[in-house]
C-alpha cells in the first residue's frame, strides 16, 4: 500500500528459516512502534508451528498495542481459515492462466558460453 495506509516494517534481527524480528510503524499519528518476532518452529508429526511474539509495550502504550493485536489476530484468523479451506479442497482452485508467449531476445543476452579471457 502507499500513502496514508503504509505500514513500515524495519528488519531488526533475523535467522533465516527460524525467525525474524521487525519494528512496525503504523500509519496512525502518535502510534507507538510495535516490535514483533515471527518464529517458525518444528511441531509434532512433521508439522510446522508459526509463533508470533509481540514485545511488551510501555505501560502508556499498552491499550493501543492490545487493540492493534486484536485487529491483527482477527485478520490472521480469517486469512488462515481461508488458506486451510483452500488446502483441504473446500474452495475451488483458480483456473490456470495461460502464460504469454515470450518474445525472442534482441541480442542483449549471451546465447552461448564465453571462455575465460574472451571478450564479447
Amino acid at each position: 500500500m502507499h500513502g496514508d495506509h503504509t505500514v513500515v516494517e524495519e528488519m531488526l534481527d533475523w535467522r533465516p528459516t527460524d525467525y525474524f524480528t521487525v519494528g512496525i510503524t503504523l500509519p496512525i499519528p502518535g502510534a507507538p512502534r510495535i516490535v514483533m518476532t515471527r518464529a517458525v518452529l518444528d511441531g509434532p508429526n512433521g508439522m510446522t508451528h508459526l509463533e508470533l511474539r509481540v514485545a511488551k509495550p510501555k505501560p502508556k502504550d499498552r491499550e493501543f498495542v492490545d487493540g492493534a493485536a486484536a485487529k491483527y489476530t482477527e485478520r490472521m484468523t480469517k486469512a488462515i481459515a481461508g488458506l486451510r479451506s483452500m488446502l483441504e479442497g473446500e474452495q475451488p482452485a483458480l483456473d490456470a492462466v495461460e502464460e504469454p508467449t515470450l518474445t525472442r531476445s534482441g541480442g542483449r543476452f549471451l546465447t552461448e558460453p564465453v571462455k575465460s579471457g574472451e571478450r564479447g
